[in-house]
């Protein structure tokens, strides 16, 4: 019988559930004799003096052998799936080859009463159920399948399900059956607490949709004949239930819908797209148009016609749970393998690439006349000069293909070996101008104090190239300091207006930048250079839309 004893007076916790926790908590760490007994004494001395646990495991593990809340067990024929007798194992299917054999190996589907969890599970979250929200869409409660479906004092269940594979040695299949509750706000919908394991299929073949949920039907049917009264201070209502749908990936879904794999004939859900088979490409072909969409009516219909050997439509035959849901909105889309794992995310990178491709097109083809002139070769051999890197074929450093910082990092670009470059490098600033960002940065290399950024800029009709080496704004004006590379001259240029700032003082007074430089006097040589005159580099594209160029490395503080 069911034991509904607390297992203390004030205890949310009854005898039985303690109990099973206990005798699992033994088994899972495979306590010895004397670490059991400890286990018992440590609990008892824990709890109130007045309780109804045992004080030894004997008692305990023979309170659960006695409990009504233990899994009943259906065996199934390995070979042709046909529920066996309960005594002897025996098949019942005259058409088997084991037939009425007794069999000492056959495949197993354990399930459990669901009645006093779901009782459990909505007496603890009775504040927290709540419904569609009118005028917004916010959850699939507030979805037209939740509304269309949704009745009086009726409850929703998700179902899940899905194949594991415990290890490669062991060729055996786990089917887990499990229950969520649909009505619980998002944040505690998918906690574990409010899951219920309603049964587990174990065999070496994979089970059918009539075993998986034969059961479950079964049990919500007796459940919904009385209800569920929850009680709670003045509160009371009868709860019934019913199932909102089935989660699961694409190829367990063929399995419990009883239909084609989705890369077979009529394997689309939604559809009626038969696809067609290519000789070519060796796989199934699937053509870009409107075909007619399934409903509930087209999946009964086809159903009742449809066997294993002749399909229709894509169906193998009639499924249980065909009378207690709607197809296909009953079978939503799983985010985890659609968004997270499958394709979508293949196609986000296949975009972010495109992205990247097209960015780099862009800045490269600013460059206008430069990119071909005598000039810009200079400047990339300097380049590769300067950093001491190994300059592989006719590779160009505005040719390269967009990377990633990481893999600059990790030295996962081939065309330069970057050693120690990173060891030196300390951080300036960066800032946006016409729509691009750029980054300054000083390092020593080779006893040299240089920067990261080169541009060109031109003199009375003479093109000169330098580093910037800060970017500085005075009163809404960006200004840059740049170093020629000919010269060790510190000056100042506006990159935005030829405008120079009255007070040179005033640059002094700001903390930032005396660590990095000294401001010089305002001289004849002033370096005035309009942005026009900027020359970019290859383009890294990092993950957070960032843009660096090919020698910028930026530290962690600087991501904002």
């Amino acid at each position: 019988m069911l034991n509904m004893k607390n297992l203390y007076e004030t205890s949310t916790v009854t005898l039985d559930e303690a109990c099973f926790a206990i005798i699992y908590f033994i088994d899972r760490f495979s306590l010895s004799e004397i670490a059991k007994k400890k286990l018992i004494e440590l609990i008892k001395f824990l709890i109130p003096y007045k309780n109804n646990l045992p004080n030894t495991v004997y008692k305990i593990s023979k309170i659960v052998s006695l409990s009504e809340y233990k899994p009943s067990t259906v065996n199934f024929c390995k070979n042709c799936s046909n529920e066996t007798t309960a005594n002897f194992n025996q098949c019942t299917n005259e058409n088997c080859l084991e037939y009425e054999k007794v069999s000492k190996s056959f495949d197993t589907f354990k399930y459990f009463d669901i009645e006093r969890p779901l009782k459990n599970l909505v007496k603890s979250n009775l504040p927290k159920i709540i419904s569609c929200t009118e005028g917004s869409f916010n959850d699939i409660l507030d979805g037209s399948h939740y509304k269309n479906i949704s009745k009086s004092n009726y409850l929703n269940l998700m179902v899940y399900t899905d194949g594991i594979q415990i290890s490669k040695s062991n060729k055996l299949n786990f089917w887990p059956v499990i229950c969520g509750l649909e009505d619980l706000p998002i944040k505690i919908r998918d906690s574990i607490k409010n899951k219920i394991i309603f049964g587990v299929w174990q065999g070496k073949k994979k089970p059918t949709s009539d075993i998986l949920f034969r059961y479950l039907k079964n049990s919500i049917l007796k459940i919904n004949q009385n209800g569920i009264n929850v009680e709670q201070g003045e509160y009371k209502k009868t709860f019934y239930f019913q199932i909102y749908g089935i989660l699961c990936d694409t190829p367990a879904k063929a399995l419990v819908l009883n239909m084609n794999q989705f890369n077979g004939h009529y394997g689309c859900l939604y559809c009626f797209n038969p696809g067609k088979w290519s000789k070519f490409y060796h796989k199934m072909l699937y053509e870009q148009t409107d075909y007619p969409l399934r409903n509930n009516d087209d999946f009964r219909s086809d159903y009742q016609d449809g066997t294993d050997i002749e399909t229709v439509n894509g169906l193998k035959g009639d499924i249980e749970l065909s009378d207690m849901i709607i197809l296909p909105n009953s079978v939503p889309i799983d985010y985890m393998h659609m968004v997270c794992l499958g394709i979508f995310k293949n196609l986000l990178k296949l975009c972010n690439s495109i992205l990247d491709a097209a960015l780099h097109f862009e800045i490269v083809s600013r460059l206008g006349e430069f990119e071909n002139s005598k000039e810009k070769t200079e400047l990339n051999d300097f380049i590769l000069d300067l950093y001491s890197k190994k300059h592989f074929g006719n590779i160009k450093v505005s040719l390269l293909e967009p990377t990633s910082k990481r893999k600059l990092n990790n030295f996962e670009l081939n065309q330069f070996e970057l050693d120690d470059f990173f060891n030196d490098v300390f951080i300036s600033l960066r800032i946006i101008i016409e729509n691009t960002i750029y980054h300054s940065i000083n390092y020593k290399r080779v006893g040299q104090e240089t920067s990261s950024y080169c541009i060109k800029y031109k003199i009375q009709n003479l093109f000169y190239f330098g580093f910037i080496k800060y970017f500085i704004e005075i009163e809404n004006f960006f200004y840059v300091v740049l170093c020629p590379l000919k010269t060790i001259k510190t000056c100042l240029f506006n990159d935005i207006k030829i405008r120079v700032p009255d007070d040179l003082q005033a640059l002094k007074k700001n903390k930032i930048f005396d660590n990095f430089f000294t401001v010089c006097e305002k001289t004849e040589n002033l370096l005035i250079i309009n942005s026009d005159d900027v020359i970019s580099k290859c383009i890294i594209y990092e993950e957070n839309e960032d843009l660096f160029y090919l020698s910028d490395y930026l530290s962690e503080e600087e991501h904002d």
